[in-house]
């Protein structure tokens, strides 16, 4: 154990190289996925023991208790958990990364309401909160299965990213009958308590590319793009970043303003609101096509349409990313 200090530290993951740092009494665990760092875990509160990891350099100190028996032999070998225990100064651990969407076990837990936003006539935010202090483990762009009561289970992209798997961000589309879209139209209550099962899907950032990233996206399928958007920032990707959010709403894009913030926080990140399908012309803000990763997200007309103008104006095929989630009926069984 070391003496407390009031400065942040360096954490090196082995073997992967990755890095972040870790603040003043921050967990190691809550630290990593705040930079974007995919590091295992399964409860986030010292019972599982799934955030296991060897200190190969440096000390760590334990912030919180955990009710996880460690072995002799893990203790021997410098096995802490990686959610109870921070650092004062610069470490080396050795650490379990997912290095992609087969690495992330399907999960379970349950959910309840502790906010929604009302911020265009045909769009509902809904935020919900884990129960049971739980975490959901998922990688940006990633969907869930969202069920409440007897209803039908609802697909629904996470909008929100995984430095914070407790608080789910989810957009609901009310001009869509289906499902919990309609629920969500007569409003849901706080004694509302969701299933969620997932998470699936592979629509995520390959984050060994390097390429500019560009996001295509229409009306509430940005929310993937949100997620993905959002962990590229933290991880503090070096490549510019592009999203043409296309509309068909009176209201326009329903968060304007948030994008607008990132655009002027951010030097790399470029924001074009467009009214109406891509085009030749709505193309042209964009750098060479041969040279970026472009994720688009839509109905299938509108990604059917994107793709053919895509290809036509030089993006490689192996450099798109689709996820044409919206016109997916809401029982239908999800795809991996």
């Amino acid at each position: 154990m070391v003496e407390e200090s009031d400065m942040s530290a360096v954490v090196r993951i082995l073997p992967s190289g990755h890095q972040f740092v870790v603040e003043v009494n921050e967990p190691l665990l809550q630290a990593a996925l705040r930079s974007g760092v995919a590091l295992e875990f399964g409860c986030a509160n010292g019972t599982c023991g799934e955030c296991k990891a060897r200190v190969k350099e440096g000390e760590v100190r334990q912030i919180r208790f955990y009710d996880y028996v460690m072995s002799e032999a893990e203790r021997r070998d410098h096995t802490v958990l990686l959610c109870s225990c921070t650092a004062d100064a610069d470490v080396t651990i050795e650490a379990t990364e997912a290095g992609g969407p087969d690495d992330i076990p399907l999960q379970n837990v349950r959910a309840r309401l502790y906010k929604r936003e009302h911020p265009a006539e045909a769009v509902e935010i809904v935020y919900l909160r884990v129960m049971r202090g739980r975490m959901l483990r998922f990688l940006a762009g990633q969907r869930v299965s969202l069920k409440l009561g007897g209803m039908e289970p609802t697909d629904m992209p996470i909008a929100s990213c995984p430095c914070d798997g407790s608080n789910l961000e989810l957009h609901f589309d009310l001009s869509n009958s289906g499902g919990l879209n309609a629920r969500a139209l007569a409003g849901f209550a706080k004694s509302d308590r969701f299933e969620i099962e997932g998470p699936r899907g592979r629509f995520t950032l390959d984050e060994s590319s390097g390429r500019p990233l560009v996001f295509i996206a229409c009306d509430t399928a940005i929310a993937p793009s949100k997620s993905i958007i959002e962990h590229a920032i933290n991880l503090d990707y070096s490549q510019p970043i592009y999203l043409h959010w296309h509309t068909n709403q009176r209201d326009g894009p329903y968060l304007h303003n948030y994008f607008r913030s990132l655009t002027d926080a951010l030097d790399g990140f470029h924001y074009l609101p467009i009214r109406g399908p891509v085009s030749a012309d709505t193309l042209n803000a964009l750098p060479d096509l041969a040279t970026v990763d472009v994720y688009l997200t839509g109905g299938e007309e509108f990604v059917a349409a994107a793709q053919e103008t895509l290809f036509a104006r030089g993006l490689s095929e192996g450099r798109l990313f689709i996820d044409a989630f919206n016109e997916r009926p809401s029982s239908a069984p999800i795809a991996d």
